[in-house]
C-alpha cells in the first residue's frame, strides 16, 4: 500500500500504528519541503525575466526642459532618443536632455530618423530636418520647396518612411519628400 493511501485512510491508522501527532510530524515538513522546492525552481526563471526587462525611468518636464506633451519618439543609429515635444525637438543621450527649437514652429508633433541619421520633424507650420555638423545639429527647412499656397500647413501629425520616400501626414494634405524635393500628393 502506498504512503498516500496510508496517510489518507484514517481507518487504517490504528492498523499501521500511526497516531495523528506522528502524521503531523510527517505531513508538515513534507509540505514545507514541497513549498521550498517549488520556490527554488521558480527563482531562476524570475531572475532571467527581470534581467531581460529594460530599466524604466520617469522624467518630469522640468528635467528634460520641454513641454508636458510628447507626441512621437525615434532613435538614431548611435542610440540617441529624439522626442517630438510641444516646445521643440528633445534629444536624450542616456544621461542628459537637450532641447532644439524648430524655427517658425510652435509645437513639434512628429519625428523620424532616417538611414542617414537625419532627424526629420514636423509640427505646426514647419517641416524639415536636423543634420549633424561640426558645430552640432543644424536645421534645414523643407517648407520653402512647396508652392506658396501649399506652404501654409497647420499640423504635421505623422512622418512615414516607405521605400525611398518620406510621407508627411498633415490635417489637409499629404506631402512626399524624395530626398531632393517636397511635393504635395493629390488624394481624394
Amino acid at each position: 500500500m502506498s504512503y498516500i493511501a496510508i496517510l489518507l485512510d484514517y481507518t487504517k491508522l490504528t492498523y499501521y500504528n500511526l497516531s495523528i501527532t506522528h502524521m503531523r510530524n510527517i505531513i508538515i515538513p513534507l509540505f514545507i519541503l514541497i513549498l521550498i522546492v517549488n520556490y527554488a525552481m521558480a527563482q531562476p526563471k524570475e531572475e532571467i525575466k527581470l534581467r531581460s526587462m529594460p530599466l524604466l525611468n520617469r522624467f518630469e518636464s522640468s528635467e528634460y526642459g520641454g513641454g508636458i506633451q510628447n507626441w512621437s519618439f525615434d532613435q538614431d543609429s548611435s542610440g540617441f532618443l529624439y522626442v517630438a515635444n510641444n516646445e521643440g525637438l528633445l534629444e536624450f543621450d542616456g544621461n542628459r536632455w537637450t532641447r532644439y527649437n524648430v524655427p517658425n514652429c510652435t509645437k513639434v508633433r512628429a519625428v523620424l530618423v532616417d538611414d542617414e541619421n537625419r532627424i526629420f520633424v514636423g509640427g505646426q507650420g514647419q517641416i524639415g530636418y536636423y543634420k549633424m555638423t561640426e558645430t552640432g545639429l543644424k536645421f534645414h527647412s523643407l517648407i520653402e520647396q512647396l508652392p506658396g499656397e501649399s506652404q501654409n500647413i497647420s499640423e504635421v501629425w505623422k512622418i512615414i518612411q516607405f521605400q525611398d520616400n518620406l510621407y508627411f501626414v498633415t490635417e489637409s494634405q499629404l506631402l512626399v519628400y524624395d530626398n531632393t524635393s517636397l511635393k504635395t500628393v493629390n488624394v481624394p
